[in-house]
């Protein structure tokens, strides 16, 4: 119990100690999703971000045509409700 006690009494110093920079962690995130080192780094710092650059995906000039699906036809000669035995 005094093991789970230190930790979370410890847990907690950290936490509080650090507020400011984890809410600005967290704002970051909402706002971007994703941060590498260098961007938490800078957060740590008390630095801005870089501004976002949002890359569009390149549009396809023609889009592609939906697979046609073929259904297999029974062999001629023999009867519809008639099955060929598996190999």
């Amino acid at each position: 119990k005094r093991f789970a006690t230190t930790a979370y009494t410890r847990a907690k110093d950290v936490l509080t100690t650090h507020k400011e920079v984890l809410e600005r962690i967290a704002q970051a995130l909402l706002v971007r999703e994703v941060l590498d080192a260098s961007e938490v780094k800078l957060l740590i710092e008390g630095k801005p971000l870089p501004e976002l650059v949002r890359v569009e995906p390149p549009k396809p000039e023609q889009p592609e045509p939906a697979p046609q699906v073929v259904k297999p036809q029974p062999a001629p000669g023999m009867p519809p409700q008639e099955r060929p035995q598996p190999a």
